[in-house]
């Protein structure tokens, strides 16, 4: 068995294998309602580092209709933000004119006006204050509908601002993975990939182990998941029969290797 080889399918990155566990789909359904049936036209997404608000929104993006824009780099200004709102509508950069920001605005709200969309702004705790403010008087025109991806402490302190604290918004909060979603989630990666036999190894005693090194943080419990297969494989190689299947020290020894074990 190439435990290697089916490591790499719990590689970090957006993939198309979403999982849908309990927590995201509960958050994917309050972001659908706030943007569909209640309408809202800021809303902020907030959730620990690494408990999958990436994931979540490319799945979304992906399952609402109408013109869905991600953007994951940093925006410095509201004229790159309406430059790349324009290119994501008509395809092509901004004709080279000496146009005031001003300008640039209304002719980017025109074309949106009609558009049915959603704008996506992952790791937006990394913008400065005047973009935040701009984002926030663009939503107030009820021409574009934005979804600001936070961490949560960094975004329950931004919410707290006086242009924040008083506007109308909806805040969805993905919570950590549980261990039902946890059990779900590997199960799910490696019957998709054929790897049956692995997927007999997890059981639940040994998934609750992991959650206590991993506590709910999705990227780390991917991490520790491709490690221990990873250690299993060289396991192999060396002849070592014992740690052919998983076990407590395997994970033990796969938390001391993802910096985990306290």
């Amino acid at each position: 068995m190439d435990y290697k080889a089916i490591s790499s399918i719990f590689r970090d990155g957006v993939d198309d294998n979403y999982c849908h566990t309990l927590s995201s789909e509960i958050a994917k359904k309050k972001l659908i309602d706030a943007l569909t049936v209640e309408d809202y036209n800021l809303v902020f997404l907030l959730g620990h580092s690494g408990h999958g608000k990436s994931y979540l929104i490319h799945n979304l993006k992906n399952s609402l209709s109408g013109l869905n824009i991600i953007i994951q780099n940093p925006i410095d200004d509201e004229l790159s933000l309406l430059k790349l709102l324009y290119k994501s509508l008509k395809g092509k950069a901004y004709p080279r004119l000496s146009s005031s920001v001003e300008d640039i605005r209304a002719k980017v709200m025109e074309l949106y006006k009609d558009v049915k969309h959603v704008v996506f702004i992952d790791e937006a705790q990394l913008l400065d204050n005047v973009v935040l403010e701009r984002i926030r008087i663009l939503s107030d025109s009820r021409v574009f509908k934005f979804v600001l991806v936070m961490h949560k402490n960094e975004g329950d302190e931004i919410l707290k601002r006086d242009h924040f604290k008083s506007r109308t918004k909806k805040v969805v909060c993905l919570e950590n993975l549980r261990l039902i979603d946890m059990c779900a989630y590997v199960e799910q990666k490696l019957l998709l990939n054929q790897a049956f036999e692995i997927s007999s190894f997890f059981k639940k005693r040994y998934v609750r182990m992991i959650d206590r090194y991993t506590k709910g943080n999705f990227r780390n419990y991917k991490k520790m998941i491709r490690t221990i297969l990873e250690i299993m494989e060289e396991a192999k190689d060396r002849g070592i029969a014992k740690h052919r299947r998983l076990n407590s020290t395997l994970i033990d020894m796969a938390a001391i290797d993802c910096g985990l074990y306290r």
